[in-house]
């Protein structure tokens, strides 16, 4: 493969299917290549990712690599400089073709497998088949303390939210003290967690750092304050018939009516003396570093009509 141009890795002119696996070595193994999928003719991308945050690998990929190999239900990171995978369950109707762009020229390898006519089945769940696997993106967008972020806004369409990765930086890991709200159907806000590390299943900060299991990971913890993390809700299915928004924060603090603040009614901000004690204004708190984050949400999504 030649470094800045795209490569056509796979190509499908049959239907309907959907993909089951797909292996990456060589140059393609990288934190900076991006994959891109067209689906169903589309020309445009259907679903386009950088390699590394597709794995749920944020923040610093040569800090991942200290912890390979590491295998997890739905992807993982077998060699160094290979054995890079996912099952992300993919459908298309009568075509598909899978490209990647690299920074480095030279040889890769790639293994995709699937099924061909057979119901598209996803953790026990069979979809419907008008269903689609979407991708929402927020790259390198910069948050002042306290300010919220949209990571997906899906409306006039049924689905499942399926997988969330979060790649923040700032200049100390208070922002973490934040809540992940969602609006289902229009109903009022949810939380679903009562800060950052509860959703991804760990505790005060990733105080242990990394791990990576099949319902969540920690992939990336850089000091002072910079951290890549992933979360699967097969388990715990968040789905929807109409609409869908998932929120998050820098921080929390007290917020607007319609976002509803965190379950504990007040913000949970660090004091001075860097205890976790909550505080019902923002008058003696010291409020969270401006980060700089990146979000990827994974919605499988369908019309049931």
């Amino acid at each position: 493969v030649t470094a800045g141009r795209e490569a056509t890795l796979y190509e499908i002119k049959d239907g309907p299917g959907y993909f089951t696996e797909m292996w990456f070595t060589g140059v393609l193994d990288d934190p900076h290549t991006v994959v891109r999928l067209y689906v169903d003719g589309d020309s445009d991308p259907s679903i386009e990712f950088n390699l590394y945050l597709a794995h749920g690998i944020g923040c610093n990929g040569s800090v991942e690599a200290q912890h390979t190999p590491w295998d997890a239900k739905h992807f993982g990171h077998l060699a160094t400089r290979g054995g890079l995978y996912n099952k992300y369950r993919i459908p298309f109707q009568f075509s598909a073709r899978v490209t990647a762009t690299t920074v480095s020229s030279g040889y890769f390898w790639f293994i995709t497998r699937g099924l061909l006519n057979a119901p598209l089945v996803v953790e026990g769940f069979t979809l419907p088949s008008n269903t689609k696997l979407k991708l929402y993106k927020q790259e390198n967008v910069f948050l002042k303390a306290l300010d919220f972020l949209t990571m997906a806004e899906v409306n006039g369409t049924g689905g499942w939210l399926y997988q969330i990765t979060l790649s923040a930086s700032g200049s100390d890991y208070t922002y973490l003290e934040a809540c992940f709200r969602v609006t289902i159907d229009g109903t009022p806000v949810q939380f679903l967690s009562s800060g950052t590390e509860d959703m991804f299943l760990s505790a005060y900060y990733f105080n242990r750092r990394y791990f990576m299991s099949d319902s969540a990971g920690l992939t990336c913890k850089v000091d002072p304050g910079s951290i890549g993390a992933y979360k699967f809700f097969d388990a715990d299915p968040v789905v929807f018939s109409k609409s869908l928004t998932l929120l998050w924060r820098c921080g929390e603090g007290p917020a607007p009516e319609q976002y509803g603040n965190c379950p504990n009614h007040a913000a949970s901000v660090l004091f001075g003396d860097n205890s976790h004690q909550h505080y019902a204004s923002a008058k003696d708190a010291i409020l969270p570093p401006d980060i700089n984050v990146t979000t990827y949400t994974w919605i499988y999504e369908y019309n049931r009509n």
